[in-house]
């Protein structure tokens, strides 16, 4: 009995493996996507009937190319919805990366770009990056863009989160060295037109490419010019410093009112003023609004004088608290380790009050020997600053510094660095020309 019933188990097993075989022989890729539940995999059905299933088959998993009389061979991409994001723009800077050290031409990349992009396609997986990319590919097809431009053009729509550091770093490099007067205001403003325009015609844009935008078509209507002209695009460019610009201005009357070296009449002038010589420039933001509305209470004589600045003395607080809270972790700031004879200047040094807690420089007062070097790095995100020896309103700063012991940085973008060698013994005072409130000092024995 137990004989007859092993054989027709085995019997049964036999005839359902044989039916399953020929069910799965019959079968299409959809069909074996299902029972293998796939609908889980990266892309669905279409990414694993391109992918996964193809190469169970033995399809080759070689492309063959041919650019520019060159042929070469490239792995068959295979993409995935999950993490898209990160992994699609890393298989474009194969080629991209590739192009920019000269180990490929541009044709050759943007075919290898074009092919990465098209296996995505191809899977349906899409994001907001795919898309900008396949746009970049569209215009070059076109012939809008030129390879090369399509190649720029691709590759900051791929790092979006690169887009604004490297516009807001060549603005700066104009900006800056009209404030070094080192070039004119005419020239500044040349120079940013050529800038911004570079980023339009790649059809690149972000809030604060748009931004800049709307104060070049104020410039082109006549509305600003020169020197203000220049800081609008440079507070439009770095949004983040308007706050902390508004307030140190306010606070040079508002600190006079407290200490009672100024009165209220003169105090709320003096901030009328500088309300308008930002609103003037059509510069906005949160707690210049709150500011106005201040002031308009004050000029409707529905508020003392004194309470309206009592409030807005309050609105400040509470932006240096968010700002605060903005450059440290568990309330205090996060430093980084640094090797011997480095200062660093930490995330938040172009806010005023970094100065409070000698956290401008860092270490903001360093001793060393004679013939010692010290490295000082800007860890200030994209803001620039500089290392000027002197002090803020000294008549002699940089090179021209008492003893002829001087240095100056220049200008030092976001990731820079500055090395000086201290061959004399001497205390040397030092700041940024940039944010004066920056001051640190070196002693040499």
């Amino acid at each position: 009995m137990l004989t007859r019933n092993l054989i027709i188990v085995m019997t049964a097993i036999t005839v359902i493996g044989v039916s399953a075989g020929s069910i799965v022989q019959q079968a299409d890729a959809t069909d074996i996507c299902g029972l293998m539940f796939c609908a889980d995999y990266p892309g669905g059905k279409e990414a694993y009937q391109k992918n996964w299933y193809n190469e169970y088959r033995g399809i080759s998993s070689q492309v063959h190319h041919v650019s520019d009389s060159k042929s070469h061979h490239m792995k068959s991409v295979i993409p995935s919805s999950h993490n898209a994001d990160e992994e699609f723009p890393e298989q474009l800077d194969v080629f991209i990366h590739k192009f920019e050290l000269d180990k490929i031409s541009a044709n050759e990349a943007l075919e290898g770009i074009k092919e990465v992009h098209k296996s995505y396609v191809n899977a349906r997986i899409t994001t907001e990056i795919i898309e900008d990319v396949g746009e970049k590919i569209s215009l070059h097809n076109s012939g809008v863009l030129n390879t090369s431009d399509t190649i720029e053009a691709i590759h900051l729509s791929a790092e979006p989160q690169n887009v604004n550091p490297e516009y807001q770093g060549a603005l700066d490099e104009v900006i800056h060295k009209f404030e070094l007067d080192k070039i004119s205001a005419n020239e500044a403003l040349e120079g940013i037109k050529e800038v911004h325009n570079g980023f339009v015609d790649l059809y690149i844009t972000s809030d604060l490419i748009e931004a800049v935008d709307e104060k070049i078509a104020l410039i082109d209507s006549g509305k600003l010019s020169g020197s203000d002209a220049v800081e609008a695009i440079h507070l439009s460019a770095e949004p983040q410093n308007v706050n902390p610009e508004f307030i140190g201005a306010l606070d040079e009357y508002l600190h006079k009112f407290e200490l009672g070296k100024m009165t209220a009449d003169k105090t709320i002038i003096g901030v009328i003023d500088t309300y308008e010589g930002l609103t003037s420039l059509y510069i906005t933001s949160d707690l210049i609004e709150n500011v106005g509305i201040q002031i308009n209470i004050y000029e409707s004589g529905n508020d003392s004088v004194e309470h309206v600045l009592h409030e807005i003395h309050k609105e400040i607080e509470e932006i240096e608290a968010e700002m605060a809270a903005l450059q440290s972790v568990d309330g205090e700031i996060s430093m980084k380790e640094l090797p011997p004879n480095t200062v660093d200047m930490p995330a938040g040094a172009g806010v005023p009050g970094c100065e409070e807690n000698e956290m401008c420089y860092y270490p903001t007062h360093l001793t060393v020997h004679a013939g010692d070097t010290i490295t000082w790095i800007n860890s200030d995100g994209s803001i620039p600053h500089t290392v000027t020896s002197g002090w803020p309103d000294s008549d002699q700063i940089g090179e021209n510094y008492p003893g002829g012991n001087g240095f100056d940085s220049d200008f030092m973008a976001g990731g820079a660095s500055f090395m000086h060698t201290f061959e004399t013994p001497g205390e040397y005072d030092y700041y940024c020309q940039l944010h004066p409130w920056m001051i640190g000092s070196i002693t040499v024995e």
